[in-house]
């Protein structure tokens, strides 16, 4: 069962994932939370929601680019 069939469906991520390269390219205090895998993706590191400082570039990010603030 995959994550998406369990958000609620108004989420906006439930059918299209963020774009983590266009944020990392966008946001340069995203990348530090990015890794890129082997299979060349992007994806944000667990170490960034894990600590509690880390969390705010991410968080930021994804309101500044999804709402505008």
């Amino acid at each position: 069962m995959s994550l998406n069939s369990r958000m609620h469906p108004r989420n906006p991520y439930k059918d299209k994932p963020p774009d983590f390269e266009a944020l990392a390219g966008k946001y340069e205090e995203f990348r530090s939370c990015c890794k890129i895998g082997t299979n060349g993706k992007i994806s944000v590191t667990s170490s960034c929601f894990i600590d509690f400082a880390a969390i705010d570039p991410p968080d930021r990010v994804g309101t500044v680019d999804d709402d505008g603030m």
